[in-house]
Protein backbone atom coordinates (compact mmCIF):
# COMPACT_ATOMS: atom_id res chain seq x y z
CA UNK A 1 0.00 0.00 0.00
CA UNK A 2 1.22 3.45 -0.85
CA UNK A 3 0.00 7.05 -0.71
CA UNK A 4 -0.15 8.86 -4.05
CA UNK A 5 -1.40 12.12 -5.53
CA UNK A 6 -3.17 12.56 -8.87
CA UNK A 7 -1.80 15.17 -11.30
CA UNK A 8 -4.68 17.44 -10.31
CA UNK A 9 -3.89 17.17 -6.57
CA UNK A 10 -6.21 14.48 -5.16
CA UNK A 11 -4.58 12.37 -2.44
CA UNK A 12 -5.36 8.67 -2.54
CA UNK A 13 -4.29 5.31 -1.20
CA UNK A 14 -3.21 2.56 -3.59
CA UNK A 15 -3.73 -0.81 -1.91
CA UNK A 16 -3.03 -3.01 -4.94
CA UNK A 17 -2.31 -2.53 -8.62
CA UNK A 18 -2.73 -5.12 -11.37
CA UNK A 19 -3.09 -4.79 -15.12
CA UNK A 20 -5.62 -7.60 -15.51
CA UNK A 21 -7.98 -7.24 -12.53
CA UNK A 22 -11.18 -5.27 -11.90
CA UNK A 23 -10.87 -1.78 -10.42
CA UNK A 24 -12.43 -1.33 -6.96
CA UNK A 25 -12.85 2.16 -5.52
CA UNK A 26 -13.51 2.75 -1.80
CA UNK A 27 -15.05 6.03 -0.59
CA UNK A 28 -14.37 6.74 3.08
CA UNK A 29 -16.56 8.46 5.65
CA UNK A 30 -16.30 11.92 7.21
CA UNK A 31 -13.71 10.88 9.80
CA UNK A 32 -11.03 10.18 7.21
CA UNK A 33 -11.11 13.56 5.49
CA UNK A 34 -7.80 15.42 5.48
CA UNK A 35 -4.43 15.59 3.78
CA UNK A 36 -2.91 12.26 4.83
CA UNK A 37 -4.53 9.35 2.97
CA UNK A 38 -2.71 6.82 5.19
CA UNK A 39 -5.41 7.39 7.83
CA UNK A 40 -7.77 5.44 5.56
CA UNK A 41 -5.75 2.39 6.64
CA UNK A 42 -7.55 2.59 10.00
CA UNK A 43 -11.03 1.80 8.64
CA UNK A 44 -12.44 -1.75 8.53
CA UNK A 45 -12.38 -1.81 4.73
CA UNK A 46 -8.60 -1.41 4.77
CA UNK A 47 -8.08 -3.67 7.78
CA UNK A 48 -10.42 -6.50 6.79
CA UNK A 49 -11.39 -6.45 3.12
CA UNK A 50 -8.08 -5.36 1.61
CA UNK A 51 -5.81 -8.04 3.16
CA UNK A 52 -8.24 -10.80 2.20
CA UNK A 53 -8.93 -9.58 -1.35
CA UNK A 54 -6.06 -7.42 -2.56
CA UNK A 55 -5.01 -10.07 -5.09
CA UNK A 56 -8.45 -10.00 -6.74
CA UNK A 57 -8.73 -6.29 -7.52
CA UNK A 58 -6.80 -3.11 -8.11
CA UNK A 59 -7.96 -1.24 -5.00
CA UNK A 60 -7.82 2.55 -4.68
CA UNK A 61 -9.20 4.90 -2.04
CA UNK A 62 -9.31 8.66 -2.71
CA UNK A 63 -9.28 11.09 0.21
CA UNK A 64 -11.72 13.96 0.55
CA UNK A 65 -10.45 17.21 2.07
CA UNK A 66 -11.86 18.76 5.24
CA UNK A 67 -13.34 21.58 3.14
CA UNK A 68 -16.38 19.44 2.38
CA UNK A 69 -18.78 17.02 4.05
CA UNK A 70 -19.65 14.69 1.24
CA UNK A 71 -18.08 13.65 -2.02
CA UNK A 72 -19.90 16.17 -4.18
CA UNK A 73 -17.27 18.83 -3.43
CA UNK A 74 -17.66 22.34 -4.76
CA UNK A 75 -21.21 23.06 -6.01
CA UNK A 76 -21.67 23.19 -9.78
CA UNK A 77 -18.39 21.37 -10.45
CA UNK A 78 -17.57 17.76 -11.30
CA UNK A 79 -18.37 15.41 -8.41
CA UNK A 80 -15.07 14.81 -6.57
CA UNK A 81 -15.40 11.02 -6.49
CA UNK A 82 -16.50 10.92 -10.12
CA UNK A 83 -13.50 13.03 -11.10
CA UNK A 84 -11.17 10.59 -9.32
CA UNK A 85 -12.78 7.49 -10.82
CA UNK A 86 -12.69 8.98 -14.31
CA UNK A 87 -8.99 9.63 -13.81
CA UNK A 88 -8.36 6.17 -12.32
CA UNK A 89 -10.13 4.29 -15.11
CA UNK A 90 -7.95 6.10 -17.63
CA UNK A 91 -4.64 5.78 -15.77
CA UNK A 92 -4.93 2.31 -14.23
CA UNK A 93 -5.10 -0.73 -16.48
CA UNK A 94 -8.04 -2.97 -15.57
CA UNK A 95 -10.17 -5.66 -17.12
CA UNK A 96 -13.16 -3.43 -17.84
CA UNK A 97 -15.01 -3.98 -14.57
CA UNK A 98 -15.29 -1.02 -12.16
CA UNK A 99 -16.80 -1.44 -8.69
CA UNK A 100 -17.48 1.24 -6.08
CA UNK A 101 -18.23 0.98 -2.37
CA UNK A 102 -18.28 3.30 0.61
CA UNK A 103 -19.31 3.74 4.23
CA UNK A 104 -21.42 6.54 5.75
CA UNK A 105 -20.49 9.73 3.86
CA UNK A 106 -18.88 7.38 1.38
CA UNK A 107 -22.10 5.36 1.24
CA UNK A 108 -24.00 8.40 0.04
CA UNK A 109 -21.14 9.08 -2.35
CA UNK A 110 -21.51 5.55 -3.69
CA UNK A 111 -25.20 6.11 -4.48
CA UNK A 112 -24.25 9.34 -6.26
CA UNK A 113 -21.39 7.81 -8.24
CA UNK A 114 -23.44 4.76 -9.25
CA UNK A 115 -26.00 7.04 -10.90
CA UNK A 116 -23.64 9.60 -12.42
CA UNK A 117 -21.32 6.90 -13.78
CA UNK A 118 -24.02 4.34 -14.53
CA UNK A 119 -22.45 3.57 -17.91
CA UNK A 120 -19.09 2.78 -16.32
CA UNK A 121 -19.82 1.31 -12.88
CA UNK A 122 -20.33 -2.46 -12.89
CA UNK A 123 -21.76 -2.89 -9.37
CA UNK A 124 -21.91 -0.97 -6.09
CA UNK A 125 -22.10 -1.63 -2.34
CA UNK A 126 -23.35 0.92 0.19
CA UNK A 127 -22.56 0.68 3.91
CA UNK A 128 -24.67 2.86 6.26
CA UNK A 129 -25.35 5.40 3.55
CA UNK A 130 -28.37 7.31 2.33
CA UNK A 131 -29.45 8.93 -0.91
CA UNK A 132 -30.88 12.42 -1.21
CA UNK A 133 -32.13 12.23 -4.79
CA UNK A 134 -35.37 10.35 -5.45
CA UNK A 135 -35.35 10.68 -9.24
CA UNK A 136 -31.73 9.58 -9.66
CA UNK A 137 -32.12 6.59 -7.34
CA UNK A 138 -35.31 5.41 -9.07
CA UNK A 139 -33.59 5.82 -12.44
CA UNK A 140 -30.65 3.77 -11.15
CA UNK A 141 -33.11 1.09 -10.13
CA UNK A 142 -34.69 1.05 -13.57
CA UNK A 143 -31.28 0.21 -14.99
CA UNK A 144 -31.02 -2.64 -12.45
CA UNK A 145 -27.39 -1.77 -11.87
CA UNK A 146 -26.32 -4.48 -9.38
CA UNK A 147 -26.16 -3.18 -5.85
CA UNK A 148 -26.21 -4.06 -2.18
CA UNK A 149 -26.99 -1.71 0.72
CA UNK A 150 -26.22 -2.59 4.34
CA UNK A 151 -27.63 -0.68 7.33
CA UNK A 152 -27.99 -1.12 11.08
CA UNK A 153 -31.53 -0.55 12.32
CA UNK A 154 -30.20 1.30 15.39
CA UNK A 155 -28.01 3.72 13.42
CA UNK A 156 -28.13 7.14 15.10
CA UNK A 157 -25.76 8.85 12.64
CA UNK A 158 -27.30 8.02 9.27
CA UNK A 159 -30.81 7.02 10.22
CA UNK A 160 -31.95 3.53 9.28
CA UNK A 161 -35.12 5.07 7.84
CA UNK A 162 -32.97 7.10 5.41
CA UNK A 163 -31.19 3.95 4.25
CA UNK A 164 -34.50 2.15 3.86
CA UNK A 165 -35.87 5.08 1.88
CA UNK A 166 -32.95 4.96 -0.57
CA UNK A 167 -33.43 1.23 -1.10
CA UNK A 168 -37.17 1.68 -1.56
CA UNK A 169 -36.52 4.32 -4.22
CA UNK A 170 -34.18 1.88 -5.98
CA UNK A 171 -36.83 -0.85 -5.61
CA UNK A 172 -39.45 1.45 -7.16
CA UNK A 173 -37.40 1.41 -10.34
CA UNK A 174 -36.07 -2.14 -10.24
CA UNK A 175 -38.50 -4.24 -8.25
CA UNK A 176 -35.45 -5.55 -6.40
CA UNK A 177 -34.85 -5.43 -2.65
CA UNK A 178 -31.14 -4.75 -2.10
CA UNK A 179 -31.29 -3.83 1.61
CA UNK A 180 -29.47 -6.04 4.11
CA UNK A 181 -30.34 -5.07 7.71
CA UNK A 182 -28.17 -5.66 10.76
CA UNK A 183 -30.67 -5.96 13.61
CA UNK A 184 -29.70 -4.05 16.75
CA UNK A 185 -26.59 -2.55 15.18
CA UNK A 186 -25.65 1.12 14.96
CA UNK A 187 -23.53 3.12 12.56
CA UNK A 188 -20.32 1.11 12.87
CA UNK A 189 -21.40 -1.84 10.77
CA UNK A 190 -18.55 -1.57 8.27
CA UNK A 191 -16.50 -4.18 10.11
CA UNK A 192 -19.29 -6.68 9.45
CA UNK A 193 -19.93 -5.45 5.92
CA UNK A 194 -16.34 -5.72 4.77
CA UNK A 195 -15.80 -9.11 6.36
CA UNK A 196 -18.90 -10.55 4.68
CA UNK A 197 -17.76 -13.92 3.37
CA UNK A 198 -19.24 -13.62 -0.11
CA UNK A 199 -18.67 -9.91 -0.77
CA UNK A 200 -15.74 -10.23 -3.15
CA UNK A 201 -17.43 -13.11 -4.95
CA UNK A 202 -20.60 -11.01 -5.25
CA UNK A 203 -18.64 -8.17 -6.85
CA UNK A 204 -16.87 -10.52 -9.24
CA UNK A 205 -20.12 -12.21 -10.25
CA UNK A 206 -21.14 -8.98 -11.97
CA UNK A 207 -19.62 -7.88 -15.23
CA UNK A 208 -17.40 -9.72 -17.64
CA UNK A 209 -13.73 -9.09 -18.25
CA UNK A 210 -13.12 -7.30 -21.54
CA UNK A 211 -9.58 -8.67 -21.76
CA UNK A 212 -9.53 -11.80 -23.97
CA UNK A 213 -6.42 -13.96 -23.69
CA UNK A 214 -4.34 -14.11 -26.85
CA UNK A 215 -2.62 -17.38 -26.03
CA UNK A 216 -1.35 -19.33 -23.03
CA UNK A 217 1.66 -17.04 -22.59
CA UNK A 218 0.24 -13.62 -23.43
CA UNK A 219 -2.63 -11.39 -22.36
CA UNK A 220 -4.40 -8.33 -23.69
CA UNK A 221 -4.41 -5.38 -21.29
CA UNK A 222 -6.00 -1.95 -21.44
CA UNK A 223 -3.97 1.10 -20.43
CA UNK A 224 -6.14 4.17 -20.72
CA UNK A 225 -7.26 4.28 -24.34
CA UNK A 226 -4.47 1.96 -25.49
CA UNK A 227 -4.80 -1.78 -26.07
CA UNK A 228 -1.57 -3.68 -25.43
CA UNK A 229 -0.48 -7.27 -25.94
CA UNK A 230 1.87 -8.36 -23.16
CA UNK A 231 4.24 -11.36 -23.38
CA UNK A 232 6.27 -11.64 -20.18
CA UNK A 233 8.17 -8.34 -19.96
CA UNK A 234 7.51 -7.44 -23.60
CA UNK A 235 4.61 -5.22 -24.66
CA UNK A 236 3.18 -4.48 -28.09
CA UNK A 237 0.63 -1.73 -28.65
CA UNK A 238 -2.19 -2.98 -30.88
Amino acid sequence: MISKVTPYGRNYREYSNYTDKPLLIYLHGAGERGTNPAIIDNVPFAKLFVPANKDLFTILAPQQTTNFWGWQGQPNTTHDAVEFIEWATTNYSHDGRVYVTGHSMGGRGTWEVAYIMKDKITAFVVSAGDSTNYQETVALGKLKLPGRAYHGDSDASVKYSAGVQACNWYKTGSGLDILITYSGEGHGIDGMVYSTADLSAWFLSHGVSTQPPIDEEGIIIRRGTKVIAKFGNNEIEL
